[in-house]
């Protein structure tokens, strides 16, 4: 069974993976001179998978551990967007 803490280290795990093909497509973008360095629907194949891998890691833990997750991340959010004048 999932915990809390690997909840969250699924979402971030599949989120930087996401935005390191994004990072990766803008840098082939820049360095090569092409707008199309790659595929173009390789980034957003990635951003679906990373929301299907998040969707059933919430769905695998049960109710209650996901209103944890959702609690604990929803705070780090809005601590991290206070820090920022957001």
């Amino acid at each position: 069974m999932l915990s809390v803490e690997k909840i969250i280290r699924v979402r971030n795990i599949a989120l930087g993976l996401t935005g390191l093909i994004c990072l990766l497509y803008a840098m082939l973008v820049i360095l090569t001179g092409r707008p199309d360095p790659m595929p173009w629907w390789l980034p957003g194949m990635f951003g679906l998978l990373s929301g299907v891998t998040i969707f059933l890691a919430f769905r695998r833990a049960g109710p209650v551990l996901t209103q944890q997750a959702s609690d604990e991340l929803s705070k780090h959010f809005s601590d991290k967007a206070h820090r920022f004048g957001y």
